[in-house]
C-alpha cells in the first residue's frame, strides 16, 4: 500500500494544524458566566470539537446542565454570545503545532496543493489561519458553513476533488478525529490522523486511519507526491 500516491492534500484545522483549545476556552467560560452555568475545564471543551460549531455549544450546554433539557431560547442566546466571545478572543492564545509550518512550507515547495477542510464557519477558520500566517498557503479553505454538509458527510472533500481536478484516491486527508476518518471513507480517499489532536477517549487506533503521525513533518515517510499540475 505503501507509499501512498498524493496529488494534494486536505488539512482539518482544530487539532491538526493549530491547538485552538485555549482561545475557545475562554469563550466558552465567558458565554457560561452570562448565562448563569459553571465553568469547564480544557478537557471538557476539548470532548465537544470537532463537529462543527452548533454542535460544540449544544453539548457543551448539555454537560454543563448535566442531562436537564435544554431550551432552544437558551441554546439561541448561547450561540451569540459564543459568537461574540470567541470573535474577540480568536488566535490571542492558540498556537501551531510544531512541525506545521515546515510541513506546509515544503508541500508549497513541492508544488502539491493543499486545503483546510474545516467544520470550523468560514469567518473563524480563515481569521485562525490569517492570524498565524499560514492563509497562502491554501488553495481554497472549505469550512463548514461553506457547502450544505460539512464532515463527517465525504460532501467537502467531493468538492474539493472537483475544484482541483483531482481523483479521489490522490487527494490526502490529514485529521485527528473519527470525523476526518469517516469523511475520507465515505469520499475514498486515504487519511492520516496526528496522534496530538483532539480525539477524547477513544484511540486513535479504533479509527483506523490508514497510518498514525507523530507529527506532520512524517507525511513525506508514507507518500509518493504526483504533481498533476
Amino acid at each position: 500500500m505503501f507509499p501512498i500516491d498524493v496529488s494534494a492534500l486536505a488539512f482539518d484545522l482544530d487539532g491538526t494544524l493549530i491547538d485552538t483549545i485555549p482561545d475557545m476556552e475562554i469563550a466558552a467560560n465567558n458565554m457560561l458566566k452570562e448565562l448563569n452555568l459553571p465553568s469547564v475545564n480544557r478537557r471538557e471543551v476539548e470532548a465537544c470539537i470537532g463537529a462543527g460549531l452548533d454542535y460544540f455549544i449544544e453539548t457543551l450546554i448539555v454537560t454543563c446542565l448535566k442531562g436537564k433539557p435544554v431550551s432552544s431560547d437558551l441554546l439561541s442566546d448561547a450561540n451569540f454570545i459564543f459568537r461574540k466571545e470567541y470573535k474577540a478572543t480568536i488566535a490571542c492564545f492558540s498556537t501551531v503545532y510544531p512541525g506545521v509550518v515546515d510541513t506546509l512550507q515544503m508541500l508549497k515547495k513541492k508544488k502539491i496543493p493543499i486545503a483546510c477542510v474545516t467544520n470550523k464557519p468560514k469567518l473563524y477558520a480563515e481569521k485562525t489561519l490569517a492570524s498565524f500566517n499560514l492563509k497562502k498557503f491554501f488553495k481554497t479553505v472549505l469550512a463548514g458553513d461553506s457547502l450544505p454538509r460539512k464532515k463527517p458527510d465525504p460532501m467537502p472533500l467531493v468538492h474539493l476533488a472537483e475544484l482541483l481536478k483531482i481523483e479521489m484516491q490522490r487527494i490526502l486527508m490529514i485529521g485527528d478525529s473519527e470525523v476526518d476518518v469517516k469523511a475520507a471513507r465515505k469520499a475514498g480517499a486515504p487519511v492520516f490522523c496526528v496522534s496530538y489532536g483532539y480525539h477524547g477517549d477513544s484511540s486513535l487506533e479504533s479509527f483506523k486511519p490508514d497510518v498514525i503521525l507523530s507529527s506532520t513533518r512524517d507525511i513525506f515517510n508514507h507518500v509518493r507526491f504526483i504533481n498533476n499540475f
